[in-house]
């Protein structure tokens, strides 16, 4: 009977440790067959003894790693740490996420990061990259909300470089305000400058008599440049002073609209008034 019993016990305890050992081997067994596993790539039982992403190649097998480019195993989920992992995914493909970012896979053309909002609508640097926001497509230049002005529109700097957009062509500058109110239509180091061309062309002459190139400026050069501009016609602003037209003598304001349908027709600290 002792024999007996303790036959009992041993193969009791054998049999434990077998079945420990078993079940060791095969912890993972439940994470495996778990659908996460299959999409996310979630195979593998961690510390806490939660599915997680143990290794790339539990990730690799999966669907994500397929459809939206999530191939490499981070802090125990599955990210795209590449654009090599973004770019055979369908995502790329047939939408266009082709570039790694925070662990995803995203369009820059398309991509706006929420973090960034001040510095995007104000100079179109959108996307946040090493603790910075960059300017990283032409798309992001263009960038404007609500009744704001995009860097492009404003001043001709349409278009990315290092991280800032920049005006990289006349054609860049030829649209923008810059160009139309200012005269500064030609790219020159990233910026839109004014030529001697534009300054008399643009409504910088045209309205403001700021028709000569002075300092890579349009300015008013000369009581002609004043002269013949909207400005004098109508109100006035006849004379040069300080690279500005101004009314400086009552006949400058006789000879304006303001005087005649206002009786605006003296001359008084640089404009036209009774």
């Amino acid at each position: 009977m002792k024999y007996h019993r303790r036959g009992t016990w041993l193969f009791g305890a054998t049999l434990l440790v077998l079945t420990s050992g078993v079940l060791g081997c095969d912890e993972n067994r439940i994470c495996k067959q778990a659908q996460d596993c299959q999409l996310e790539g979630l195979c593998t039982r961690g510390p806490d003894k939660a599915c997680v992403a143990g290794s790339d190649e539990d990730c690799k097998g999966a669907r994500d790693c397929g459809i939206s480019g999530h191939c490499k195993a981070k802090d125990g989920a599955c990210v795209a740490l590449s654009d090599g992992d973004c770019k055979p995914s369908d995502g790329c493909t047939k939408k266009g996420f082709c570039t790694a970012h925070e662990g995803t896979c995203i369009d820059l053309k398309k991509f706006f990061d929420p973090k960034c909002r001040k510095t995007c609508d104000a100079d179109g640097l959108c996307v946040m990259q090493g603790g910075s926001c960059v300017a990283l497509s032409r798309q992001h230049c263009a960038r404007a909300t609500g009744d704001k002005v995009s860097v492009c529109l404003r001043a001709g700097r349409c278009s990315p470089a290092d991280g800032k957009c920049v005006a990289a062509t006349t054609e860049d500058c030829t649209p923008s305000k810059a160009c139309v109110d200012d005269g500064q239509c030609a790219a020159n180091s990233g910026e839109c400058v004014a030529t001697a061309e534009a300054c008399k062309k643009r409504d910088a002459c045209l309205v403001d008599g700021r028709c000569s190139l002075v300092d890579g400026k349009c300015t008013a050069g000369s009581d002609d440049d004043c002269e013949h501009s909207g400005n004098c016609r109508q109100g006035g602003l006849c004379s040069e002073k300080d690279g500005k037209c101004i009314a400086l003598k009552d006949k400058d304001c006789r000879i304006s609209a303001l005087c005649l349908t206002m009786k605006q027709c003296k001359a008084k600290d640089g404009v036209c008034s009774k």
